[in-house]
């Protein structure tokens, strides 16, 4: 995912993690406007403690989570972040998502037979 999303202008990746502790450290230094945030990641806790922490290391940084859908995702969870993408929503819409966070913040949230249904009408 990295890699794509280096490639789409007006983005730069500045770090990636693959654990909890990794991801705090990367956010305390690095301080990303905005995180995504895999919410299976090892020692994750199922996201909902690491938003906390991410919101207490790094207020101003926007969360955008990669998950299956809003109705999938643990409620405490869906409602800490500032939106959830379909994890197999197409690149492009993800580039979309992070650029809507980043500009304001919270957009409506894209469910998976939202980014499904778009997927088809591309195909």
């Amino acid at each position: 995912m990295a890699d794509v999303l280096g490639l789409s202008p007006g983005l730069t990746v500045v770090g990636t993690a693959s654990h909890q502790g990794a991801a705090l450290t990367a956010v305390t230094e690095l301080q990303p406007d905005v995180v995504i945030l895999d919410p299976r990641l090892p020692d994750a806790d199922a996201g909902v403690a690491l938003v906390a922490v991410i919101r207490q290391v790094e207020p101003g940084a926007r969360i955008l989570l990669m998950g299956w859908s809003i109705e999938h995702e643990n409620a405490d969870l869906a409602a800490s972040v500032d939106r959830i993408i379909d994890r197999c929503a197409p690149p492009d819409d993800l580039v979309t998502a992070i650029g809507d966070v980043a500009r304001s913040g919270t957009r409506p949230m894209l469910d998976s037979a939202a980014a499904r249904a778009r997927t088809a009408a591309q195909s």
